[in-house]
């Protein structure tokens, strides 16, 4: 998977980073223009997961397979799933 698109299933670390991995599904992808601003950002449907560093790109999630929302995430707190893991 060279590229995050949004609907695809991800590996999501909540509590920046802290919590123990687990699946969701992205539902908006951000990238912010200045990194760390989630005020100042463009919305996209995908990105190369190369782009995706630090506090560059926010994105809202909705875990799964439970569905709950309001969550999101800075790109280091996503990874693509690898195989196995779904």
């Amino acid at each position: 998977m060279s590229k995050l698109s949004v609907g695809d299933v991800v590996m999501w670390k909540g509590a920046w980073g802290h919590e123990d991995s687990r699946l969701a599904t992205i539902h908006n992808i951000a990238v912010c223009k200045t990194p760390g601003d989630q005020n100042d950002v463009s919305s996209m449907d995908s990105i190369a997961w190369s782009m995706i560093k630090g506090r560059d790109v926010v994105v809202d999630l909705v875990s799964y397979p439970e569905k709950d929302n309001d969550h999101w995430a800075w790109g280091f707190q996503i990874q693509p799933i690898s195989k196995g893991d779904k």
